[in-house]
Order: structure tokens, then sequence, then C-alpha cells
């Protein structure tokens, strides 16, 4: 292999760390969009919800309505508090990629080569 051909090598190198860089961006940012997603609408059903003594309806359908958002509201902030669990060793990975395992806690944070004979 000559040096010209080292150097095709090398670039196309760089550009596939750069594509998958950006990659990695974008989906940080989809993630961040998908919890902000998720707390905006637990927070309108709470605005509906607060809303709703205002109106003249039956205190019964009143009560119903407001447990109904109240519902609401928590599946959404239950969604988003899953999705901070499930990415919480993203940035962790992202920032420390290369330099070892990320293992979550409830796996164990031992190093991948156990029960390995050295």
């Amino acid at each position: 292999m000559d040096i010209v051909d080292l150097h095709i090598e090398w670039c196309k190198s760089k550009a596939w760390a750069e594509h998958w860089s950006e990659e990695v961006e974008l989906l940080q940012e989809e993630m961040r969009r998908v919890k902000a997603f998720f707390e905006a609408r637990a927070g309108a059903w709470d605005q509906q919800r607060n809303g709703l003594g205002k109106r003249g309806d039956d205190p019964a359908i009143i009560g119903g309505m407001e447990a109904y958002a109240r519902n609401q509201a928590a599946q959404f902030r239950a969604m988003r508090a899953h999705c901070e669990h499930t990415w919480r060793l993203v940035d962790e990975y992202v920032h420390g990629f290369g330099q070892g395992p990320t293992v979550p806690p409830e796996i164990g944070g031992e190093s991948s080569n156990q029960g390995v004979e050295e």
C-alpha cells in the first residue's frame, strides 16, 4: 500500500467518523425532544384539568374529567421518566466512547471479562 492509498483510506475513515458523530448528535437531540414533548403534553393536561372548575358542568362530570386529565398527565410523566431511565447512560457512553465499557448498575459494574482467566 503506497502513501496515496493510505491517504485515501484515512479520508474515508475520517468521513465515516464525522458521519457517525453527526448521527450521534442528531440522536441526542431527538432524545431531548421526546422527553420535552412528554413533559409538554403532561403540562397541557394539567392546564386543562385546572381550567375545568370554571365550567358550569355537573360536579360529578367535572370530577371525572379532572381524574382523567390527572391520569393522562401522570402517564406522560411516566413515559418521560421511562425515557430518562432508559437513556441515563447515553451521555456517559458517548463522552467516554473507547474508554472502556459503560454498564448499567443493575447489570453490574464489573468488567466484561468476567469468567475469563488471565
